[in-house]
């Protein structure tokens, strides 16, 4: 992906959003990670699923597509402190956080990867 389309903004529709950050909220200080999906076809996402345990995201990923749906983001919530997250933890291309980065505001941060390399880009909600 060229570095232009990296630094695009990450269209989350404000429906969503509501939703990680009501699950956020309600998660308070417990650690989550969630699946964002959506439509094989679709241009946003839709649902929001639990990781189940001892799953990997090969199976996640493959049980998604035997139901037509596909991953669109991972999300997780960080109680405390914003964290970058690595290349093997982006495996969606898109990951999104939640945490109170800044203390008393829990925000949504957004990161792309391409190739081996993740860098944060903007997020957008949009209605």
């Amino acid at each position: 992906m060229p570095e232009s389309c990296s630094q695009l903004p990450v269209l989350l529709p404000r429906r969503m959003a509501i939703r990680l950050l009501e699950i956020a909220q309600q998660a308070g200080s417990t650690p989550l990670r969630l699946l964002v999906t959506c439509g094989i076809n679709a241009k946003e996402p839709d649902s929001i699923e639990k990781l189940e345990p001892d799953t990997t995201w090969e199976r996640a990923i493959a049980r998604l597509s035997r139901q037509n749906r596909m991953l669109w983001a991972i999300f997780q919530h960080i109680p405390v402190a914003l964290a970058s997250p690595s290349a093997d933890e982006v495996v969606a291309g898109l990951y999104l956080v939640a945490s109170l980065d800044v203390p008393g505001v829990l925000q949504i941060h957004a990161w792309r990867r391409t190739g081996d390399e993740v860098m944060e880009v903007p997020l957008k909600v949009v209605s």
